[in-house]
C-alpha cells in the first residue's frame, strides 16, 4: 500500500464504464488486488455506483492469472455472455480459461507484445476506443 497513492486510473476507463452501461451491459470490476485497495481504487475512478458489483483477491482462492476472478465477476453479473477487458497478458489468460471472451487494452509497449501474443478475441490501444462498436444490449438478451 506504500505507493498506493501514486496510482492514477488509465485515461477513459471511466468513460468505459459509462458507455457500457449506457448500452444496457452489466459492469463486474475483477482486480487482484487487496480488497482495501480495490476501495481506494473505486473511490479513485469513482465508479462504486456506477459500477454494478466488484470481485478482488479476497472473493477467491487464486488470483489471475487462474480463472478465480473472473469466474467470481460472471456470478456477480448473474451469468450469460460476457466480455473481459483487461490490460496484461494475465487478464487475457484468466478469461480464456474462464471461456470468456477478452479485448485487451494495449497501452504500454511492454504490454502489447506479452498481451497481444496471448490472443485476445479484440485488441485496443486505449480504454476509450474498447465499447464503440459493441451492440446496444437489448431488454433479456445476455451481454455482449
Amino acid at each position: 500500500m506504500e505507493l498506493i497513492d501514486e496510482v492514477q486510473p488509465f485515461e477513459g476507463a471511466r468513460g468505459l464504464i459509462e458507455e457500457l452501461k449506457a448500452g444496457g451491459h452489466t459492469v463486474v470490476l475483477a482486480s487482484s488486488a487487496k480488497p482495501e485497495e480495490v476501495e481506494h481504487y473505486l473511490d479513485l475512478l469513482d465508479a462504486r455506483d456506477l459500477a454494478d458489483g466488484w470481485t478482488d483477491s479476497g472473493d477467491v482462492e487464486e488470483t489471475k492469472p487462474a480463472p478465480d476472478l473472473v469466474r467470481s465477476a460472471l456470478e456477480k453479473a448473474g451469468g450469460g455472455d460476457a466480455v473481459m477487458v483487461g490490460d496484461t497478458p494475465w487478464d487475457v489468460k484468466a478469461a480464456e480459461e474462464a471461456g470468456v471472451r477478452t479485448v485487451a487494452v494495449l497501452q504500454a509497449d511492454s504490454r502489447r507484445r506479452s498481451c497481444a501474443m496471448r490472443a485476445p478475441s479484440r485488441c485496443s490501444r486505449t480504454w476509450s476506443s474498447c465499447a464503440p462498436g459493441w451492440p446496444r444490449r437489448r431488454s433479456g438478451s445476455p451481454d455482449s
